[in-house]
């Protein structure tokens, strides 16, 4: 089941590696995740041994495991809000 990403929160942590998420891009965990994925298919093609090109995938790794995180974060979050209304108690 997806879940929104709040869009604050996406924006942190592209703002970090200084780019942003696009504007009119959806925010739920399943789009984020996508997104993760496709930067690791971006760094599996980045080949060279130049300084340039390693750290482009030291950063786009890094990227891709933050939004992965980041994702993780939020539907901890809503599994255990789901929880706690389903049996009525406060997280």
């Amino acid at each position: 089941m997806a879940v929104t990403i709040p869009r604050v929160e996406i924006n942190a942590v592209m703002d970090s590696y200084g780019q942003p998420w696009p504007p009119d891009g959806d925010s739920d965990s399943t789009t984020v995740r996508d997104a993760a994925a496709a930067i690791r298919r971006v760094v599996e093609g980045i080949v060279g041994g130049r300084f340039e090109d390693a750290s482009r995938r030291v950063l786009m790794s890094k990227l891709a495991d933050d939004l992965d995180a980041l994702v993780d974060r939020v539907e901890e979050r809503h599994a255990n809000a789901m929880w706690s209304h389903t049996v009525g108690v406060n997280p």
